[in-house]
């Protein structure tokens, strides 16, 4: 993935201080590595000298967001490491491997997200954390304008999953949750994310807290807010349900889809929608 000067600003920015910073960069040929580079020279001789110390990132060729988000979890995990000409490989003798990470959870932004705040890492660490997953709400922009406030449920079902997912740039995973889980599936191109945290929390039983706090600006875009896009995902959804869940659970889900997307049914949530608005 390229990066931007706002999102690695705004990981500089924060008061916390204990932070590990790693930066995955899929080979690009803009200006993202020049960015990269001015941001660790800048580092270095800034008040967050720390996260420079802990700094590591590469820039080579990948095969799509979630294999680059996959070498970032094995590089934390000490599994691949980093050489001097930024490229990386994976270690085969685990002894020879660099555990590069010393903290507990992980946290991922992409090019263009952004902290709401620059106390937000250290609100975070604030909540007490306990649980493998802990979401947060986001506001997700668009063309850098503010354009739906995200809260989440305290509670997360199959039934939400269906329909919804959570921003994955407002999650923070235990690295060793991701250790167990084995990271992201790389088949799925555009809802590894949804599939991690389904196959986590309601495959596995992970446990899970809700934190009602704002830490994260999302930048709507990309494929997956296409219309082709959606289809897409949407097909990816259904080979995953169909891959992992009992016949008669996916047989009732394919069933539940078909109501909901008839023009009856869609009437029903019309009239009930405009009701409520009458009523409040």
């Amino acid at each position: 993935m390229n990066f931007s000067a706002v999102t690695l600003d705004s990981v500089a920015s924060q008061t916390y201080p204990h932070i590990e910073h790693i930066i995955i960069d899929g080979g690009s040929t803009d200006e993202s590595v020049d960015v990269i580079r001015e941001y660790e020279s800048t580092l270095a001789l800034s008040p967050h000298r720390l996260i420079a110390s802990r700094l590591k990132w590469i820039s080579e060729k990948d095969t799509g967001i979630y294999n680059a988000m996959n070498k970032g979890i094995e590089i934390a995990l000490g599994r691949r490491v980093v050489n001097s000409f930024n490229r990386s490989e994976l270690v085969e003798d685990k002894n020879k491997g660099i555990h590069f990470v010393n903290g507990t959870y992980v946290l991922f932004l992409n090019s263009g997200d952004t902290l709401a705040e620059n106390t937000t890492l250290q609100q975070m660490v604030d909540c007490n954390l306990s649980a493998d997953i802990c979401y947060f709400d986001a506001v997700f922009m668009e063309n850098g304008k503010p354009h739906i406030q995200r809260v989440y449920p305290d509670q997360l079902s199959l039934r939400f999953f269906l329909t919804d997912s959570l921003c994955h740039q407002a999650i923070l995973y235990q690295l060793e949750t991701l250790r167990k889980i084995g990271g992201y599936d790389e088949q799925y191109k555009l809802i590894g994310d949804w599939v991690l945290n389904v196959t986590a929390i309601i495959l596995n039983s992970c446990s899970i807290q809700h934190y009602s706090l704002f830490t994260t600006y999302y930048e709507i875009g990309g494929l997956s807010w296409t219309k082709e896009g959606r289809q897409r995902c949407e097909e990816e959804k259904r080979m995953f349900l169909q891959n992992n869940l009992p016949t008669r659970i996916y047989d009732d889900y394919l069933y539940w889809e078909i109501i909901e997307n008839s023009d009856w049914y869609r009437r029903i949530v019309r009239i009930r929608s405009s009701r409520l608005q009458k009523i409040l």
